[in-house]
């Protein structure tokens, strides 16, 4: 097993769920602009990187990406007002999307990864 040291640049995304879900053992969403251009190389030794928009990493701020739970092919994910965005990007890549509605638990800050 290789451990890969990397840092988030943004101290608004504290936690890796926030900028990196590994989808299967070849693949991981990753939102790129959070990380040091050599982790990113690193990380692409390992995995194919699906890079989360800049702009989407940015508008929603809720992660809506990466803080999900994977089944299969199933991606499990908080429901949101504009599912779109999730459906677009999974589905590009074979991944079928079944959102939660989880609000009460969402007051404490939890979500689904």
């Amino acid at each position: 097993m290789n451990i890969i040291s990397v840092q988030l640049k943004d101290p608004k995304f504290y936690h890796l769920d926030c900028a990196y879900f590994q989808l299967t053992d070849q693949k991981a969403a990753v939102s790129v602009c959070l990380f040091e251009p050599e982790e990113i190389k690193e990380l692409e030794k390992y995995v194919e990187i699906l890079e989360i928009p800049k702009e989407v990493v940015y508008e929603t701020m809720l992660c809506p990406l990466t803080n999900v739970a994977r089944v299969n092919n199933k991606i499990m994910c908080s429901y949101r007002d504009d599912m779109r965005t999730i459906e677009n990007f999974y589905g590009r890549h074979g991944f079928e999307v079944l959102p939660f509605y989880i609000k009460e638990f969402e007051k404490s800050g939890a979500d689904l990864s």
